[in-house]
């Protein structure tokens, strides 16, 4: 995934707002919050950073972000684990 380094604030908000309301929320966030599409997380994103917006946030880009920078490092990690747990 190429393309601009996403700022801290845009961190800030994508994690500690965003995901918390996506279709990929955890924990007590699924009891608290009303699940929220891709595409609702992309114009809150656009809204929220105004002209502090570093790309053009989409309902794509925005799950891709998550997929990317959570659930692939968290496969590899489950797949080192049990590479290691082999014996290899």
């Amino acid at each position: 995934m190429g393309g601009k380094t996403w700022s801290r604030e845009e961190e800030e908000v994508f994690w500690l707002q965003m995901v918390p309301l996506s279709p990929k929320r955890l924990g007590d966030d699924i009891e608290k919050n009303e699940e929220r599409h891709w595409e609702w997380i992309a114009q809150e994103m656009k809204r929220i950073m105004g002209p502090n917006a570093r790309r053009n946030y989409t309902g794509l880009s925005t799950c891709e972000y998550l997929y990317f920078n959570f659930v692939l490092p968290a496969a590899d990690e489950l797949r080192h684990g049990m590479w290691v747990c082999a014996g290899h």
